[in-house]
């Protein structure tokens, strides 16, 4: 059997030597990019509000060392429990 040095990336090969569509050729209406973006400010522009009242505490000389503890902690505790459900994950489950 001779494959297509290129396939088609909606194809895939099964094992009797059939293709069928994989799951990434799956095309979503126009409007789902869009409320995609939309949520996404939506969040960030919440976040940004929720921000605003406390910035000048956040910003303050004292509370500088505690504020950037907690951003470099907090971003390493995310990584690493990302990391470790990631990790089992592929363990022990298939793709």
């Amino acid at each position: 059997m001779t494959r297509d040095r290129n396939p088609r990336p909606e194809d895939r090969e099964v094992s009797d030597g059939r293709t069928r569509p994989s799951v990434t050729a799956v095309r979503f209406p126009i409007g789902k990019a869009f409320f995609d973006r939309v949520f996404v400010l939506a969040f960030a522009l919440s976040w940004s509000l929720a921000f605003l009242p406390r910035a000048a505490d956040f910003l303050s000389p004292g509370f500088a060392p505690i504020t950037l503890a907690g951003l470099v902690g907090g971003y390493v505790l995310a990584d690493l429990l990302a990391g470790i459900v990631h990790w089992i994950a592929d363990r022990f489950f298939e793709p």
